[in-house]
């Protein structure tokens, strides 16, 4: 295996471990240290956009150009589908627990493949049809699988679909910078818009108290640089020295990590049912991911309305 290859596969594959485990890391805070989800990601939007723009600017400022008339629609897109996807990811693991989160928002890429069938008229190949049936068939089997069949409240599941279009649109939208913006302009203004944006819904004399309270201070590291600009910048880096189908697969490792890690440290597992549904989505994913990069290769001039390979959203 050449060693640029090797390289873009650790860190896409330590990205997806680290974002992964941070799911875990936030349902351990929401119970045992009574952190609001939604004072959560104001303080992830507004650390990690504090922390990356000066470690960028002092890196490297033309990584931060954006050209004239992108301003708007990026901060829009920051303010709007990146911080709804933070929202309704950390609500829907608050109410039902990392596994079923994570897995109920891996539906993404199939909604953004029937966004592209109904809108674009890309029609339905048999790859989209497959993801189609394997992703509403293994949401159906982790949402009643559980020992008791529909144990999942219907607020948790509400959040964990809501995350899903959430992260849709967050692909879509963020597509449409491809060719305009640069990955890390994109990433870091982008999060500037959702940390401005989040302080209207958490303002800031709400947030003083728990950014006081110092037994808190490591997980808030934690979540700036571990959880954010750590796995951000080894996804962005792995992605560029990778096939893009090649780093789509690796990284459908996220919630197979975040499942792992919640049982271990959380206690929460999944019985057998729910794991052959989980299973299901990540098939799901691969089989439209996989068929969109082909399509991609064989009509390089056609936009994809698929997920944004180089701009994850967690």
């Amino acid at each position: 295996m050449p060693p640029t290859i090797l390289r873009g596969s650790l860190a896409v594959l330590l990205a997806a471990a680290l974002f992964g485990i941070s799911g875990a890391v936030a349902r351990l805070v929401f119970r045992d240290a009574a952190l609001p989800p939604m004072v959560l990601v104001a303080l992830r939007m507004t650390l990690s956009f504090a922390g990356l723009l000066p470690a960028l600017a002092l890196a490297n400022r033309n990584l931060l150009r954006v050209p004239r008339g992108q301003w708007l629609p990026l901060l829009l897109w920051g303010a709007g589908p990146m911080l709804l996807v933070q929202y309704t990811y950390f609500l829907a693991i608050a109410e039902t627990n990392v596994a079923t989160a994570i897995f109920l928002e891996y539906l993404a890429p199939v909604l953004s493949a029937l966004y592209g069938w109904a809108f674009r008229q890309e029609r339905p190949g048999p790859a989209l049809l497959a993801g189609i049936v394997l992703s509403v068939g293994g949401a159906g089997l982790l949402v009643l699988g559980g020992e008791q069949g529909m144990t999942l409240s219907p607020l948790g599941l509400a959040y964990g679909i809501g995350a899903a279009f959430a992260m849709a649109w967050y692909s879509v939208w963020g597509g449409r910078f491809e060719g305009r913006v640069g990955p890390w302009a994109q990433l870091v203004w982008g999060m500037g818009g959702a940390a401005l944006a989040a302080q209207f819904v958490t303002p800031p004399w709400v947030l003083a108290p728990y950014l006081a309270d110092r037994s808190l201070w490591p997980f808030y590291a934690f979540l700036a640089v571990l959880a954010s600009s750590v796995p951000f910048g080894l996804y962005i880096y792995g992605v560029r020295a990778l096939p893009a189908t090649v780093a789509m697969i690796i990284a459908t490792a996220e919630p197979v990590v975040a499942a792992v890690v919640a049982w271990f440290l959380l206690g929460e597992g999944l019985r057998w049912l729910q794991l052959v549904g989980a299973g299901a989505i990540v098939a799901a994913v691969i089989t439209v991911q996989v068929s969109a990069a082909r399509r991609n290769q064989e009509h390089p001039g056609r936009a994809e309305a698929g997920p944004v390979e180089a701009r994850p959203a967690r």
